[in-house]
């Protein structure tokens, strides 16, 4: 089991930090499908290389599709992949948050 520390817990600065155990906890659920069964190391470096991409100023749609290795846009691997890439951007790498912000299946009601 991987040690976290308490860069997530919240509170004191105002600095984003990454909160790697509540991607975890996103990217383990059911709904990501087949790919949550993944280990800790491979879905955390899979969110890592999203926010590589983002960082290289990468498009969200271009972020997913090259996490997913190309799948069409709508396929039950590019969701989870789309799901995978938002949560990165939310907890990974805060920083990129906004990238989803504006899409209307993501942002809050």
């Amino acid at each position: 089991m991987t040690a976290f520390g308490c860069g997530a817990c919240g509170g004191g600065s105002n600095a984003q930090k990454p909160n790697v155990a509540g991607y975890l906890v996103v990217v383990k659920s059911p709904i990501i499908g087949s790919l949550a069964s993944s280990s800790d190391t491979t879905l955390v470096g899979i969110g890592r290389r999203a926010c590589a991409d983002f960082d290289a100023g990468e498009r969200s749609d271009a972020v997913v599709a090259d996490l997913s290795g190309g799948a069409l846009p709508g396929s039950a691997d590019f969701n989870s992949y789309s799901m995978v890439a938002a949560t990165a951007a939310r907890d990974l790498c805060p920083q990129h948050a906004s990238e989803f912000a504006s899409d209307p299946a993501i942002a809050s009601p």
